[in-house]
Formats: structure tokens, C-alpha cells, sequence
């Protein structure tokens, strides 16, 4: 068995922490230009504060990763200081704050840090999307943000048979529960308006001479057959 002094049995173990600690499998788990999708479509709205968060001992060398650790848990929670449910955030950078101490007895670490969350505030008439999970007799459960449930009623009886497990479900929010984990969605879908028959373009009649006197075939002109010989007969 090879023996290690303390000095390189350290650097082994930091070289070990630092790669956890740099590539988390969590660390981009949702993406950023979705969120701003939704915040565009006014069904998220994007706040940033800055705030203290309290982090583990473990993620002191990386405390970013190790705010966004906290933030995680608050996700598709209801917040009642932005009073509304967080969707999502963005990597969290740590700031200064002058005249503040930054750093607080064990075992948690506070440092103040620049978030920027994006928050879900469920209104009535909100059109939503959602992908369907399940199906039932009279309405389906869709997936919301990836977060939520929703419980969506088809517009008419025969739009139900339609559906398949995996579609997208456009629908309009009638109703919801609001829950300290999570909200429950309550809706009637949105069936996309019929498609309307194709127009017939009608063609001038000077396009029909153009196309008529290109496809034409002109036959050649007939040559006359020559006309064959006819032998003499000699008599003897």
C-alpha cells in the first residue's frame, strides 16, 4: 500500500471538491431564453434582489453554485415576499455590501448576493400550454413549465378522443389553488381554428398560350416516299 504525506492527501481531496463543485449535474437545469419566452407572453415577471443566503461550509471555495443550491429549493414554491412561484433564476453573483458583515458563525455562511428570479403569478384567463400526462373520462392532466399540474377540460366532447398522451394542450385558465408547494391549475382547452380550403388561383388565358405553345409539337413536315424502280424485263 502507497503511503501519502498529509500535504498530497489534501491536494487530491481539493482537486476532488473543486471538479464537484465546478460541474454540478443541477447547475443548468432549466434555460434562460425559455424564461424570458414567458416573460415576454406576461405569464412570468423577471425580479432581482439582493439578499443574504445562507450556504453550506462545503461550497465555500464556489459560493455562487452554492447560493444556487438554496435557490433550487425554492423552486415551483410559493414566495410570499414576491408573492408568487419561482419558475426559474439565474446564476447568482455574490456582491459587497459596505458597512455589513457578509459572514456569520457556523454552520451555515452568509454572503449577500445579486438574484434574478423569475416568478409566476396565476391569473384567470391566462393562456397556458401544457404537456398532457394523463387522460381521463372528461379531462386530461397537463404538465405546466415543467412544474405544474393542470387539469384541462376539452372545448367539445369529441375534441377529448383526439388527444394522446404527449401532446400540447393550449387552454385557458378558469381556476386555480394556491398551495405553499405548488398551485393547482384548472382550464378549458383552446382547439386551434379549422383550416380553410385551399383557394384555386385562376390562370390568365395569356399564361394558357404560353404554356400551350411550349408543350406543342410541331410534326415535321412529310417528305414524299421515292418511288421505286421497276425492273425491265428482257426477252430472249
Amino acid at each position: 500500500m502507497v503511503e501519502l504525506d498529509v500535504t498530497e492527501a489534501q491536494i487530491i481531496k481539493s482537486e476532488a471538491v473543486e471538479v464537484d463543485k465546478d460541474d454540478p449535474q443541477w447547475a443548468q437545469f432549466f434555460d434562460e431564453e425559455e424564461m424570458e419566452s414567458y416573460v415576454q407572453a406576461e405569464l412570468c415577471q423577471c425580479i432581482e434582489t439582493v439578499e443574504p443566503i445562507a450556504i453550506h461550509p462545503y461550497w465555500l471555495r464556489n459560493r455562487e453554485l452554492g447560493a444556487m443550491e438554496e435557490l433550487k429549493k425554492e423552486l415551483g414554491k410559493f414566495s410570499q415576499t414576491l408573492n408568487g412561484y419561482l419558475l426559474g433564476f439565474t446564476r447568482p453573483q455574490q456582491v459587497q455590501v459596505p458597512g455589513k458583515q457578509n459572514r456569520y458563525p457556523q454552520p451555515f455562511l452568509f454572503y449577500t448576493f445579486k438574484v434574478t428570479r423569475y416568478i409566476y403569478k396565476p391569473a384567470v384567463g391566462q393562456k397556458l400550454r401544457g404537456c398532457l400526462s394523463q387522460l381521463g373520462k372528461n379531462a386530461g392532466t397537463c404538465v405546466v413549465f415543467g412544474k405544474f399540474t393542470a387539469t384541462v377540460f376539452p372545448a367539445t366532447p369529441d375534441e377529448l378522443t383526439t388527444w394522446a398522451i404527449g401532446d400540447v394542450i393550449p387552454f385557458v385558465l378558469d381556476s386555480f389553488d394556491n398551495l405553499r408547494k405548488t398551485v393547482i391549475l384548472r382550464g378549458t382547452s383552446t382547439p386551434p381554428p379549422p383550416e380553410a380550403p385551399p383557394t384555386k388561383k385562376k390562370k390568365s388565358k395569356r399564361k394558357n398560350i404560353e404554356i400551350e405553345s411550349s408543350t406543342l409539337v410541331v410534326p415535321k413536315e412529310e417528305q414524299p416516299t421515292p418511288k421505286k424502280k421497276r425492273k425491265k424485263v428482257t426477252s430472249e
